[in-house]
């Protein structure tokens, strides 16, 4: 018999006897000490994590740096450090930073996503344009974004051609990322 049929067993004024309510019990139990390893087993993630990072961008790659190499095979993996660039847009200079883009032939990079929220049968509705939307009284949200990853990828090309970016607009940093193959 399943804790549900045991729980759900009995009169149908819902009265619990004793020994359902200590299975109810028990489960409620079972469910908090689960809820705990989770909470514990995500901590010990996150340190995990935090720990690998420390090494995979700070130990390895001093150790590396002060033995001179770029690469080199240990225990048969090739070990290698380089360096990958971290660039970011802080919410506060979006604007400037688009405009920015914009002005220096970049504005490609930035795309705008139109979000609208509709409720059921109103699919007719979604083919109309933002304006129509307005007119509707639909919620919508246009929002202008450049992915991370492309973001990135252009940072990276811009300094390896020897251009800068504005450091009041763009959050640069260069760090030493270890691989293991």
């Amino acid at each position: 018999m399943s804790i549900i049929d045991e729980l759900t067993e009995g009169p149908e004024d819902k009265i619990l006897t004793d020994a359902q309510m200590g299975t109810l019990g028990t489960a409620v139990n079972k469910l908090l000490n689960f809820q705990i390893q989770i909470a514990e087993q995500e901590e010990l993630l996150k340190a995990t994590k935090a720990q690998e990072r420390e090494y995979n961008q700070g130990v390895i790659p001093q150790l590396m740096a002060n033995l001179g190499f770029d690469s080199v095979t240990v225990n048969g993996k090739k070990i290698s450090v380089k360096d990958s660039i971290q660039v970011g847009i802080p919410a506060p200079q979006r604007p400037a930073a688009y405009k920015w883009l914009d002005d220096h032939e970049h504005g490609s990079l930035i795309k705008t996503v139109l979000t609208a929220k509709f409720g059921r049968g109103d699919s007719d509705a979604a083919e109309e344009a933002q304006e129509a939307l307005d007119k509707l009284g639909v919620s919508n949200d246009l929002v202008e974004s450049v992915h991370a990853g492309t973001l990135k990828a252009w940072a990276r090309v811009e300094l390896e051609q020897g251009n800068s970016l504005p450091s009041d607009l763009f959050k640069v940093h260069v760090v030493k990322i270890t691989t293991v193959k």
